[in-house]
C-alpha cells in the first residue's frame, strides 16, 4: 500500500475505536461467526455427558474408573469430559478424626495430660504395621469430584479415620 492510503486507513482505525470507546455502535455495523470446523458433538455424547454429570453429582467420591466401568467407555474420556465439558476437578479429601463414644468430649482434657505426662517421660513410639478391617481405613488418597468444593457436605470433604482401628 502506498503511503497515502496507509495513513488514511490508520485515520480510519483510530476514529472506529475512538467511537467504540464512546459506545456509538451505529458505525460498527453486523458480525456473523463463521461455524466451528470439525465434527459436530453427537446425541450420544451429550446423552454421556449428562450421565457422567449425575453420577458425580450424585456421589463426588466415586472414582473415574468406577465410572467407566458404568458407562462402558475409556477412563480418559470420562477424565476429558469431566474436565474440560464440565468443570470438575478432583480434590482428595482432608484428614478428619473419628471420635468413639464420648472421645469427642474428653479430647482436650485427655490431651493435657499426655502433654504433661511427655513432659517428664520419654515417649516411645512402636513402628509395627497394622492391617485394618474395615477397608475405609486403608492408608491412601481418596479423590472427591466437584465442581465447587466449598458447598460439598462434609462426609465428602474429610476422610474419618479411627487412631487406633479394629484388627
Amino acid at each position: 500500500m502506498p503511503r497515502k492510503e496507509n495513513e488514511y486507513f490508520a485515520k480510519r482505525v483510530v476514529h472506529y475505536l475512538n467511537n467504540m470507546a464512546k459506545g456509538d455502535a451505529k458505525n460498527t455495523g453486523k458480525t456473523e461467526y463463521a461455524p466451528i470446523p470439525g465434527r459436530p458433538i453427537s446425541k450420544q455424547m451429550l446423552k454421556t455427558q449428562k450421565k457422567n454429570e449425575t453420577l458425580f453429582t450424585k456421589c463426588p467420591a466415586t472414582s473415574v474408573r468406577i465410572v467407566a466401568k458404568k458407562l462402558d467407555i475409556p477412563k480418559s474420556t470420562i477424565s476429558d469430559i469431566k474436565v474440560k465439558k464440565l468443570g470438575f476437578r478432583a480434590q482428595t479429601q482432608k484428614k478428619a478424626p473419628k471420635y468413639v463414644k464420648d472421645q469427642e468430649r474428653r479430647a482436650k482434657t485427655g490431651l493435657r495430660k499426655i502433654y504433661k505426662k511427655t513432659l517428664r517421660k520419654t515417649l516411645v513410639i512402636d513402628d509395627e504395621t497394622y492391617v485394618v478391617l474395615e477397608p475405609e481405613g486403608q492408608p491412601g488418597h481418596k479423590y472427591v469430584h466437584s465442581k465447587n468444593h466449598d458447598e460439598l457436605p462434609f462426609q465428602f470433604k474429610f476422610k474419618r479415620f479411627t487412631k487406633f482401628p479394629k484388627k
